[in-house]
């Protein structure tokens, strides 16, 4: 049986755009708590290296960014590894501090059990430029035997091995905090839509900006709103598309939004935009983290990508192609107008207390594990 787990993420808390895979990290150290489980994790900012709210490490004035993420692992060597009888780490790409670190690990702690949690695969696509060239070519050298020191990958795809590690098929997860009961649907003849990401090119938005011309076109009015949350590369590149296509009374841009604040705004939306463009990275398995929150809040949604939680026969979820046509706002309305509101919010928070809790996937993955 499981009693001790340390959670490893490469990532700096103080960064706002990161905000999503902190929340995932607390998601699984409470999931794992849930089970029995002490759980300590290790994140960092600027400043140094943290174990739980420990500074372990303060990166010194020299230290340069680059040379600190790429020494991360080293400065590792402080803590008590003894005492955990399972490390879960969060996959980056494999630089060679780190593989010689998970190797020290299970060299000298054979019986503890070494999981990856691999957020996308597979990743090429996400990396481009000289930097991404040479990240994925040092990746491939070092990744190559991963499986003698890594026992098990959690991952939402159909890919039964990863780096000839096995993998768990588990998707993200929500906390119980999330899971909320929006009060009414107001509707005066405009859906209002909601968009939620660190915007990328693969969530493919730019699809329901092509569809909201069309409608345009064929309208006298609008016909829908649409409300986008979020930063990220591919920002800029939707607002030059709101202003060609003359959409700024349509389209409100919000930046980044936390707590109350994000969920008030959600429970006055009709329907919630999900990843729409993941075919263009070859990836057809989703689990992104906005259509848990969407279900938990008992809004509907639509995506392009197969969710691993979310099959194609749910009621509240609209399926749209895995291509590069718009997104037809007519076929939107008609989802929208078929579904018995009542019923479906309520359908949805049961489904999430059931299937999305991060003790739930904790748990789904332990007993895999």
């Amino acid at each position: 049986m499981l009693q001790r787990a340390l959670i490893v993420y490469r990532v700096d808390k103080s960064v706002e755009h990161n905000i999503g895979v902190i929340h995932k990290l607390r998601g699984q150290v409470n999931g794992l708590s849930k089970q029995g489980i002490h759980v300590d994790y290790v994140v960092h900012d600027d400043r140094g290296i943290f174990l739980n709210q420990d500074r372990i490490y303060t990166r010194p004035q020299w230290e340069n960014s680059s040379l600190f993420k790429y020494l991360f692992w080293n400065h590792l060597n402080t803590i008590d590894l003894s005492a955990y009888d399972l490390i879960l780490i969060r996959y980056t790409l494999m630089i060679k501090p780190q593989y010689q670190w998970l190797r020290k690990v299970k060299t000298q702690y054979p019986t503890c059990l070494i999981a990856m949690d691999m957020p996308t695969f597979p990743y090429a696509g996400e990396w481009s430029g000289l930097m991404g060239y040479w990240g994925l070519r040092w990746d491939n050298k070092n990744a190559k035997d991963l499986s003698r020191w890594v026992d098990a990958m959690i991952h939402s795809g159909s890919h039964r091995e990863i780096h000839g590690v096995r993998t768990i098929r588990i998707g993200n997860g929500i906390g119980k905090d999330e899971i909320g009961n929006k009060v009414e649907f107001v509707y005066d003849h405009q859906l209002q839509l909601i968009a939620i990401a660190k915007w990328r090119d693969w969530h493919g938005l730019d699809r329901l900006l092509e569809g909201m011309q069309v409608a345009r076109q064929a309208y006298t009015t609008s016909r829908v709103h649409l409300h986008v949350v979020g930063v990220g590369d591919a920002l800029d590149g939707l607002k030059q598309m709101v202003d060609r296509y003359r959409l700024d009374d349509d389209v409100t841009f919000y930046g980044m939004l936390y707590g109350d604040q994000l969920k008030d705004l959600m429970d006055t939306m009709h329907l919630g935009i999900g990843t729409l463009g993941l075919h263009r990275k070859g990836v057809f398995t989703d689990s992104s983290l906005k259509h848990r929150m969407y279900c938990a809040r008992g809004l509907p949604f639509v995506l392009s990508t197969l969710d691993i939680d979310f099959s194609s026969d749910l009621n509240f979820v609209k399926y749209v192609s895995q291509d590069e046509q718009a997104i037809s706002i007519d076929k939107l309305f008609s989802f929208y107008q078929r579904l018995d509101k009542e019923s479906i919010r309520k359908s949805m928070l049961a489904f999430a207390k059931a299937n999305l809790l991060w003790e739930v996937k904790m748990k789904q993955f332990v007993s895999a594990l």
